[in-house]
């Protein structure tokens, strides 16, 4: 599922993520350039507030995953 949203309703899905044990990744601003390593140093380095969030991934339960997401639009 690709879920189209602005940064900070996806920052807010990332902590109700994290409260409900939710495993996830997710894509910021500062991972569009460099190694890994760069882009992890990167990361480290900018407060979670300053990040722009792009995007977010959920693995979990089916249900726990689908109410955390089911107000959000699809990309088209």
């Amino acid at each position: 599922m690709i879920l189209s949203e602005n940064s900070n309703k996806i920052r807010k899905l990332r902590q109700e993520a994290i409260a409900s044990n939710i495993i996830f990744n997710d894509f910021t601003d500062t991972m569009t350039v460099g190694t890994y390593k760069e882009q992890i140093a990167r990361t480290l380095e900018v407060k979670d507030e300053n990040l722009v969030y792009y995007g977010i991934v959920l693995f979990g339960d089916w249900d726990k995953v689908t109410e955390l997401t089911r107000k959000f639009s699809l990309w088209r």
